[in-house]
């Protein structure tokens, strides 16, 4: 996708956010890269300074408040450092109306939201989950989130922050409301992007036909007999299987006339292969790669449903993502892992191997078994990289609703409130409702029961909502990057922005 400005008023510039930073020099990195978010969110370009010199106005100050800084004029963000401490307990609190995660007494309109902002973005209060509460690859279960963390996973609390603080600057500073860039194209207020996870490529190949048998014995439940029956049938012709799911997906996309990513699984090139790694791979025999290039040349986008091992080993990660670019004939742009499985102990060091690797984005932030929003936010946004000290070269797209999140319960009329619901305060924010619904669901049937008629209760009203901008995820990492590179050039007279 190629991205065009339509620029107005040459020879001017935009009216940047001055942000003075009157803090400790080592806490510099991290309030650099919350204002650079803040400023992605606000669609204004934000100059940082550490004096105040001149008569240029100050439109925030961050940090310590004394009587050379009293600036009347600029929006005030008291400083605490310990708001940055892995140890420090957090609890939700009531800041101004909205919610807010900070320290248990601290008054409503002294949370430091510049601090709390990073602590959601790179996810600190994780640091405090032991090490019994998690599986032997870091990952666990929402509850063994600290209590304030708990409380807070549905509510995108770093996109009230910055709602809150652009409502206070733009008080102040009126003037600025003209030039903000808009946040997508064509006007439109939020983004919905539709992905499947492919976890179930072949019910015949022996694992997964193993796996079913000892589920229907141990759980004592006739539906995973009858899919171990169905992949029998079509043990040589997988893609005749109604667990194939791609050409069902595609036929109601293009009735839409929307298009999604399928992240497609492989299995281990080197390493072993773990208990939860998917059963089957887009490599077994009966697989026809010319229907995967015909879909990528139709607008339909693939990506890399990498195995568990891969988030710590760099050359997993590229030779599953070269033997899928082989087939494909095509590069692939995004990943998400399989079972949301980054190194979840230290996030960072599985995002240096996806910029090492090539990619441009992924989307595997999000919570293991409930919907919300892992790092507080529903906006794209670049990871922390805390050697480095400034943001990873890569695209986080945050994933807040999945159909294991929702239809667990088997109640599909609980399953499309909940949805909705989550869908509902990703609007509200303009934010990015990214779904994913795993490909194999479309069969509707077996365990997947209802999960079609789930979807599209959820998916439905917001493609008539003219308000939405439906799109790919790598057209959202591509308009994200643009976007940001137009709020660096500092140019005034963007009055517009569209999409070719």
């Amino acid at each position: 996708m190629h991205f065009r400005k339509l620029v107005l008023g040459f020879g001017h510039f935009m009216i940047s956010v001055v942000v003075l930073l009157n803090i400790p020099s080592d806490f510099i990195p991290q309030a650099k890269y919350v204002f650079n978010y803040f400023g992605n969110s606000w669609g204004l370009p934000v100059d940082i300074i550490f004096d105040k010199n001149g008569e240029a106005p100050i439109h925030v100050l961050y940090g310590f408040r004394n009587e050379a800084l009293s600036l009347d004029g600029a929006v005030f963000i008291p400083f605490d450092a310990s708001l940055y401490d892995q140890q420090t307990v957090c609890t939700l609190c009531d800041c101004d109306g909205f919610a807010a995660l900070g320290k248990a007494g601290t008054p409503d309109t002294g949370i430091d939201l510049v601090a709390s902002t990073f602590r959601l973005l790179t996810m600190v209060d994780e640091h405090q989950i032991d090490s019994a509460s998690r599986d032997k690859l870091g990952n666990f279960f929402v509850d063994a989130l600290p209590e304030g963390r708990r409380r807070s996973i549905d509510l995108p609390l770093v996109d009230y922050y910055a709602a809150f603080l652009l409502d206070k600057l733009l008080a102040l500073t009126p003037e600025l409301r003209s030039n903000i860039l808009p946040r997508w194209p064509h006007g439109k207020k939020f983004a919905v992007c539709l992905t499947h996870d492919s976890d179930l490529i072949h019910m015949g190949s022996p694992i997964e036909l193993a796996t079913a048998m000892v589920k229907g014995f141990v759980r004592r439940k006739r539906v995973f007999f009858d899919m171990a029956l169905e992949g029998v049938r079509y043990l040589h012709s997988p893609m005749n299987s109604s667990l194939w799911g791609f050409s069902g997906w595609a036929e109601y996309e293009m009735d839409h006339n929307i298009r999604s990513c399928f992240y497609l699984p492989v299995s281990p090139r080197k390493s072993k292969r773990r208990l939860n790694d998917c059963k089957s791979d887009v490599f077994v025999s009966g697989v026809d790669w010319k229907v995967f290039q015909s879909m990528q040349k139709q607008g339909w986008e693939f990506g890399l449903h990498p195995s568990l091992d891969a988030q710590k080993d760099l050359e997993e990660i590229v030779l599953q993502k070269m033997a899928v670019e082989e087939r494909l004939q095509a590069p692939l742009m995004g990943l998400r892992h399989h079972y949301l499985a980054i190194d979840n102990q230290n996030p960072h060091l599985t995002f240096e191997k996806h910029v090492a690797a090539g990619f441009s984005y992924d989307t595997s932030l999000g919570w293991q078994e409930k919907a919300g929003f892992r790092t507080g936010t529903s906006l794209p946004f670049r990871p922390y990289d805390p050697v480095r000290k400034r943001a990873f070269q890569l695209i986080e797209l945050p994933l807040a609703l999945m159909d294991t999140y929702v239809m667990g319960q088997g109640d599909v009329e609980v399953a499309i409130k909940a949805g909705r619901r989550i869908a509902k305060l990703i609007c509200d924010v303009g934010g990015l409702i990214n779904i994913n619904w795993h490909t194999e669901t479309h069969c509707s049937k077996y365990i997947f029961l209802n999960y079609l008629t789930g979807l599209k209760n959820i998916l439905e009203p917001l493609l008539k909502d003219n308000d939405a901008w439906v799109t790919t995820p790598m057209q959202i990492a591509e308009w994200w990057n643009y976007r940001n590179k137009e709020l660096q050039r500092n140019v005034l007279g963007m009055k517009n922005i569209c999409v070719e």
